[in-house]
């Protein structure tokens, strides 16, 4: 993002912290996890996978990425897209 915008790491950091309240990486992360739930949301579990949506959007330590996620909603993906356990 640095090069892009052609700012220091520092200024960068500074200004997602100001506008966002956070780091840019924590910015990224927050905006995939929110991605994700939106998507599980809308979904069927009669037509996704969860380990799918997760690939799709980037997600590539899928164990890692539910803990945060049950950490934000209080569910499991599985359990946003209305998969249930008997």
């Amino acid at each position: 993002m640095c090069k892009k915008f052609h700012v220091s790491d520092r200024l960068l950091r500074h200004a997602f912290h100001k506008h966002y309240g956070m780091g840019p990486i924590a910015f990224l992360n927050a905006t995939r996890i929110n991605h994700v739930k939106k998507y599980l949301a809308y979904s069927s579990p009669h037509d996704v996978l969860v380990s799918d949506v997760l690939r799709a959007h980037g997600v590539k330590r899928p164990g890692s990425f539910s803990r945060k996620y049950f950490d934000y909603f209080g569910e499991r993906p599985s359990e946003t897209l209305g998969i249930r356990k008997y």
